[in-house]
């Protein structure tokens, strides 16, 4: 509820109407940015080592889709994409990590299309699992549509992984650089270029590193924890600001924020001032990275 909130932030980075709309009913509530965080995630040795001992066939091209399995993340154009893969001959396997929506009978479709020998269906899987059946894939596959303006974590996971990574070009898909994933439109040529992109990356494997290095170092840069907690101190920083808390008049407290006011008479109680503020805030920083 914006009305009532202290602060507000989202993550979507390059959405210039977020902040007007947020703006319009937060008034002069403090709204901000905050990248998501994304750990990398540790690499857990060689792939085929890796395909050996979770069940996955060794030498097949392997197309990977991470997270919650539903027809909005367009799962079933996937299926399809890779029905028209067999048939054409080539040697592929659909793994799908996460967990599967109620209202869709996954199972039942890749039975449907024929594709059972081609489909591995996981479920939920632990963290170390779920890396693991990253490192084992050859391409991800994080499409969405339709979309409510969500930051996607999975894709920026697969991503950070350095697998290449296929998203919709739809909503927050659309602020990724275009050199570090690969874009599909959500129209009558999604499968058809779908067939096309897989194709190409499974015939060249320098494609598939390149796009892969280059999401790997997009999520680095962009989207570490590191950076994640710094535009967060930041951002906490600013409504605390020294002025907003400490150099208020009785009356001017009264309708300040009740936790700002808390923070506020803390701080006043062991005799801090706003000289010390800068202080207080190098240490709230140096803390953010321990």
């Amino acid at each position: 509820d914006s009305a009532s909130a202290r602060a507000l932030w989202y993550s979507a980075r390059h959405r210039p109407n977020v902040p007007h709309i947020i703006g319009a009913q937060a008034g002069a509530t403090p709204v901000g940015q905050i990248p998501m965080g994304i750990p990398l995630p540790p690499h857990p040795g060689d792939s085929t080592v890796l395909r050996g001992q979770l069940g996955l066939p060794a030498e097949a091209f392997i197309v990977g889709s991470f997270g919650v399995a539903s027809r909005s993340k367009r799962i079933p154009q996937v299926l399809r994409a890779v029905q028209h893969l067999v048939q054409a001959g080539v040697d592929v396997h659909y793994l799908v990590v996460g967990s599967i929506s109620l209202e869709y009978d996954l199972p039942a479709e890749v039975a449907e299309l024929g594709l059972t020998e081609h489909v591995t269906v996981t479920g939920y899987v632990p963290e170390a699992d779920y890396n693991a059946y990253l490192h084992a894939v050859d391409v991800c596959v994080n499409l969405r549509y339709p979309t409510a303006g969500e930051t996607s974590a999975a894709a920026l996971r697969s991503m950070a992984s350095g697998r290449p990574t296929l998203v919709s070009n739809v909503g927050t898909y659309r602020e990724l650089p275009d050199d570090a994933c690969l874009k599909l439109p959500v129209d009558e040529q999604e499968i058809p270029l779908l067939v096309r992109t897989l194709s190409l990356l499974q015939q060249e494997p320098a494609a598939r590193r390149l796009v892969g290095d280059a999401g790997r170092a997009y999520v680095m840069r962009e989207h570490s924890l590191a950076r994640a907690a710094q535009v967060f101190c930041q951002f906490v920083s600013r409504v605390l600001e020294p002025h907003n808390l400490l150099n208020r008049t009785d009356g001017e407290t009264q309708t300040a924020p009740l936790l700002l006011k808390e923070v506020a008479d803390q701080l006043r109680s062991p005799g801090i001032t706003a000289r010390e503020i800068p202080l207080l805030r190098e240490l709230a920083e140096a803390l953010a990275f321990v």
